[in-house]
């Protein structure tokens, strides 16, 4: 399997280098961008120049995530989550990166999901969620990688 990446606003802890088991969920986080491959044209250093830059311009130092609703996300709607309200700074996030990874990157998910059918959400882990009202003030944007044997940690961006 092909190494994927992952683009993430922390909820739980995701300290650099952490490390997963593949099979084994992630924290509570809002997915920013879902998993995806570098074309041999970016390196993960670019890319990880690229979220510093986007992780520097929000004004705040953080990303303000309020639940809104649960919901079943996935290929087949079978993925427990509570989708989040509508936020301008996520959006905006989303959208550059989206503009940025269109020309580098091969997309492992529906193009569907990406753009204006991104619908920002914290997926549920266990008997652990981000019920209805919940807030949290995401203050990192983290890179995360999968390959056949592990998820890890690669970069954690302050935002800011």
């Amino acid at each position: 399997m092909p190494t994927e990446y992952l683009i993430a606003l922390p909820v739980e802890d995701m300290p650099l280098g952490a490390t997963y088991a593949r099979d084994e969920k992630l924290p509570l986080h809002c997915t920013v961008f879902q998993w995806f491959r570098l074309s041999p044209g970016l390196s993960c250093a670019q890319l990880n120049r690229k979220m510093m830059l986007l992780a520097s311009r929000v004004e705040q130092g953080y990303i303000e995530l309020v639940s809104e609703r649960p919901a079943l996300f996935g290929l087949n709607d079978d993925i427990p989550c509570h989708l989040l309200e509508r936020n301008e700074d996520l959006s905006a996030l989303h959208t550059l990166l989206l503009m940025f990874l269109a020309t580098h990157c091969h997309f492992t998910v529906p193009v569907e999901w990406l753009g204006a059918g991104y619908r920002p959400h914290v997926t549920d882990r266990g008997e652990i969620s981000f019920p209805p009202s919940t807030r949290h003030r995401a203050k990192n944007l983290v890179l995360v990688e999968r390959n056949e044997e592990k998820k890890v940690v690669k970069s954690v961006h302050e935002l800011g």
